[in-house]
């Protein structure tokens, strides 16, 4: 299809949802692309509203759904997008250039895989709640 923007699909992190990337969606329309921002499962909704009423399934929402569910969107179109990613987002964008599935894609302040370790200070100061080796204090 000749003249067709090309997709730009963007991948959030963890703590965010489709509608954070939304300063880069107008961006990415005057640049010529045309932007996706597909949300989580579980994820997609108003921030304000989803912080209220968190759906308990997103507490067992794992990385390889969250990497399907990207293939699906991805499923839907015409070619394959440029992508870019956030935090988790990033892990995102790395599995889907390993498995071919992308054009190109950008990453930015990618979450490390499994099995390695980030020495980056704001990475840790993100990630305390989630290593944090002491029992939880009822916060």
């Amino acid at each position: 299809m000749a003249g067709a923007r090309p997709t730009l699909l963007f991948a959030h992190g963890m703590y965010m949802n489709g509608r954070s990337w939304a300063p880069w969606v107008e961006l990415a329309r005057a640049a010529g692309f045309e932007p996706l921002v597909p949300s989580w499962p579980y994820h997609d909704g108003e921030p304000a509203e989803l912080r209220c009423h968190i759906d308990p399934q997103l507490g067992r929402l794992t990385f390889g759904q969250v990497v399907r569910h990207y293939i699906d969107v991805i499923g839907t179109l015409a070619e394959p997008p440029l992508v870019i990613g956030h935090s988790v987002g990033g892990l995102v964008v790395q599995r889907l250039l390993n498995g071919g599935l992308v054009k190109a894609g950008v990453f930015i302040s990618s979450a490390p895989p499994r099995g390695f370790v980030s020495l980056d200070p704001h990475f840790f100061r993100a990630n305390l709640p989630h290593v944090n080796p002491s029992p939880a204090t009822g916060r």
